[in-house]
């Protein structure tokens, strides 16, 4: 007491919570439990129910699915993985073969990733490249993917629990890994970081395969027993930011300018470019309003 976190169908709102805050209420007010403690539950997840052909799942409806014959035909991972993608917690979730189908061929590009680049990842070093040591701008770019993707996944699992979303971000990095081509061993070294990051942030979901995986790789741990990887926030900084050109408060134009810029160099860089001249070309300019990050509004008359 108190348990820190609820997780219940909706259909079970009545008993279990109605029952359980009462008893708790009851004990407090009887000093059998702290002051303070009038509530049996810090947080509440009420998750959806599991529809099938238009109703909910049920053996009574004789619409169920033997989950025996997933784990059979696709491995327990891909049953793990659907269920938890299909849907965000809350919601219901259809029941899809296509889905569960889905889910399998994601779980392979994971497999054929390791498996297609399993000489380079596993002569690779395991020290991390700094991202003040990276010029290359590809390599850049799956550095900066993958501690945003590490980022935001462990937010999605552990403070808003939405793993459909943690899900796709980790399907995203996936592809963007695929295409990744290491032509050096610094490369090789970030490309191992990613694939370790992304196995990492996979494993909650699939463990079976990410476990083979992170041996494969020439891992002689566990990967259920390392500690979650720490994001680096020097890498989450963007090189570059899309600004928005605004003539009296229309958009214009949209441009890629370096990240970090001041007001008046934000101001300078917008006011320089060919396209912003032709934009005011024989127009009188009021004001220039530089929102660094964000937008360029050049207020003319003419």
């Amino acid at each position: 007491m108190t348990v820190d976190q609820y997780i219940g169908g909706i259909e079970h709102a009545c008993l279990h919570l109605i029952y359980a805050r009462f008893f708790t209420k009851v004990c407090a007010d009887l000093g059998l439990l702290p002051k303070d403690m009038r509530e049996p539950f810090q947080r509440l997840l009420t998750q959806g129910m599991v529809i099938k052909d238009g109703a909910k799942m049920s053996k009574s409806l004789g619409n169920v699915v033997d989950p025996d014959e997933i784990i059979k035909k696709y491995g327990a991972d891909t049953a793990r993985l659907f269920i938890l993608f299909a849907a965000p917690p809350e919601k219901d979730l259809d029941w899809s073969e296509r889905g569960v189908e889905g889910a399998n061929r994601f779980l392979g590009r994971v497999y054929r990733l390791v498996e297609n680049n399993l000489e380079g990842l596993k002569a690779a070093s395991r020290t991390h490249v700094a991202m003040e040591d990276i010029t290359d701008a590809a390599e850049r770019d799956i550095k900066r993917m993958t501690n945003s993707t590490l980022d935001r996944v462990t937010r999605d699992i552990r403070d808003e629990r939405q793993f459909n979303t943690a899900v796709a971000r980790l399907m995203e990095l996936t592809n963007a890994l695929a295409a990744f081509k290491p032509a050096n061993a610094a490369a090789w070294s970030i490309m191992r970081e990613s694939v370790e990051t992304l196995l990492c942030c996979l494993s909650p979901f699939a463990p079976h395969i990410t476990e083979e995986l992170w041996h494969m790789i020439g891992n002689a741990t566990f990967l259920s027993k390392e500690t979650w990887f720490e994001v680096e926030k020097d890498a989450l900084v963007e090189d570059s930011v899309t600004i928005v050109l605004q003539i009296n408060g229309k958009v214009r134009e949209q441009f890629s300018v370096a990240a970090g810029l001041s007001k008046e160099e934000l101001e300078a860089d917008v006011m320089s470019r060919e396209e912003t001249k032709n934009r005011i070309d024989g127009k009188e300019v009021v004001k220039v309003i530089a929102v660094p990050g964000r937008l360029v509004n050049i207020v003319v008359k003419g």
